[in-house]
């Protein structure tokens, strides 16, 4: 078993099952009704936004965005992609373990 095969394997069975609760929540009324008109609306305001600065942006201090960011990301998950029974297995081979936490920052830092 290689670390890049076990993450991708972990990676692709995380993103299933967020697509399969996706696919519960949204049925063709909610897209059509909500998501479709949020993604136009949406689209206006971040093209006015790219044309004309916004006078309000200039006065908050770059500390508080920085601030900000560091707050969301003390409170954000971090995936492991390790299953209860892989603790025995991969605490025995902990090379498999470090580049699969490689991978996984590779990911974190993509997405």
């Amino acid at each position: 078993m290689k670390n890049r095969t076990l993450f991708l394997q972990r990676l692709l069975k995380a993103w299933k099952f967020q697509y399969g609760v996706l696919k519960s929540i949204f049925d063709w009324t909610i897209i059509l009704y909500l998501v479709v008109p949020a993604v136009i609306i949406f689209s206006f305001i971040y093209r006015s936004w790219w044309i004309e600065m916004q006078p309000w942006i200039e006065d908050i201090p770059l500390f508080l965005l920085f601030f900000g960011l560091y707050t969301l990301s003390w409170f954000g998950n971090i995936r492991t992609y390790i299953e209860e029974a892989d603790t025995i297995f991969l605490l025995k081979h902990f090379s498999l373990l470090a580049k699969t936490s490689d991978y996984k920052a590779y990911k974190a830092t993509a997405f």
